[in-house]
């Protein structure tokens, strides 16, 4: 009990304040669920360590990366084994499956990120009476989880090419909202290799001809004004883009040999109102018409070059959990490395209690 309330403590000191941003009773009460089941866990593999067989990780294979022989500080080493999901030896496994992934298959070819739209026309049919999407993030997990489960249906079925193989994470925003970060390999004869083909698939322009997709670009696929138009935006890092938007304009779409594939950005003249803003194809994030359409959230659309835009994805997509940390000296308890200031949103939460696979 005394350790749950240790994991009690961690989430009211800097999870509280989100958590009440966020919305009701409900939410507070999935999070401390999902804290006491993943505590419970956490406290069993610290009393079972020799059933894990953590002796083996004293031996040679962790002597090139262990940072914490310091003979000032004594006590038991816990181990946190890789069959915990989340954790670094996790994390470690998982990226190397994914790079023999990537070397049998020559490297990948589209990276795909797919945001939830907490206003489907599902979730909003099922709120009820004076509900906001916000107060229900159960409902917003599972229609999530079930248009995840369609499009890599259709990317398995062919609808971006014919499909060799896939790897995808889950990821949460700060503000909660889950994200899956996709990473699709090609057979070699629907690899990319043409701007052709490129643009028959992706585009990072306004449709002139298609009014129906317009207003989901606009709503959906473009970047909100920064720098001088907007010095408070989000994407501002020491008053320089740090996501490169505006793009510059590009008549042709080129392929890079090292880096992602660059759309075509053509200067049509047409400027359209967004968010009280007046924009061009240079704020427009690249996008599958196709996917847009279909799933009416947010779903950018990469053509991935090289393996350097790969192994930079893989550092992207391992990159751990949530946490806020701040440690003098060294810890030798992975368990408490791991749990130390991590913060969790009710989404998180909920994804976790529904076994719903990261």
């Amino acid at each position: 009990m005394a350790q749950y309330y240790k994991y009690q403590l961690h989430i009211c000191t800097v999870g509280s304040p989100y958590l009440f941003l966020v919305g009701n009773l409900f939410q507070e009460y999935v999070c401390k669920s999902w804290a006491i089941a993943e505590q419970n866990r956490l406290h069993w593999i610290k009393a079972n360590q020799k059933d894990l067989r953590v002796d083996l990780y004293k031996g040679l294979e962790d002597a090139a990366t262990r940072a914490d022989s310091n003979w000032d500080q004594l006590g038991k080493k816990f181990i946190l084994p890789s069959s915990f999901t989340g954790s670094t030896r996790n994390m470690q496994q998982h990226l190397q499956d994914t790079l023999a992934i990537n070397r049998y298959y020559r490297g990948g070819d589209l990276f795909i990120t797919m945001t939830a739209n907490s206003y489907w026309d599902e979730i909003k049919a099922a709120l009820l009476q004076g509900q906001a999407p916000s107060d229900r993030s159960d409902l917003i997990i599972r229609v999530f989880f079930a248009k995840l489960k369609a499009l890599m249906k259709e990317i398995r079925d062919g609808a971006l090419g014919a499909w060799a193989a896939h790897i995808y994470t889950i990821e949460f925003q700060k503000r909660g909202l889950p994200h899956a970060h996709i990473i699709v390999f090609l057979k070699p004869e629907a690899k990319l290799h043409t701007s052709e083909q490129i643009d028959s698939l992706m585009s990072s322009e306004f449709p002139k001809d298609n009014p129906d997709l317009l207003p989901l670009i606009k709503k959906y696929m473009v970047h909100r004004p920064c720098g001088r138009q907007n010095p408070n935006a989000s994407c501002m890092v020491d008053r320089t883009y740090s996501k490169s938007f505006p793009k510059p304009f590009r008549d042709e779409t080129s392929v890079s040999e090292d880096s992602y594939a660059c759309t075509r950005r053509r200067n049509t003249g047409q400027t359209h109102l967004v968010d009280r803003s007046w924009v061009n194809n240079q704020w427009v994030v690249c996008y599958s018409p196709y996917l847009i359409w279909k799933y009416k959230c947010h779903i950018n659309v990469e053509s991935i070059a090289s393996v350097k835009a790969v192994k930079y994805i893989y550092k992207y997509v391992y990159k751990g959990y949530g946490r806020a940390t701040m440690q003098f000296g060294r810890s030798i308890d992975k368990v408490k490395l791991y749990l130390d200031a991590r913060y969790i949103s009710s989404y998180e939460a909920i994804w976790h209690l529904l076994y719903f696979h990261i």
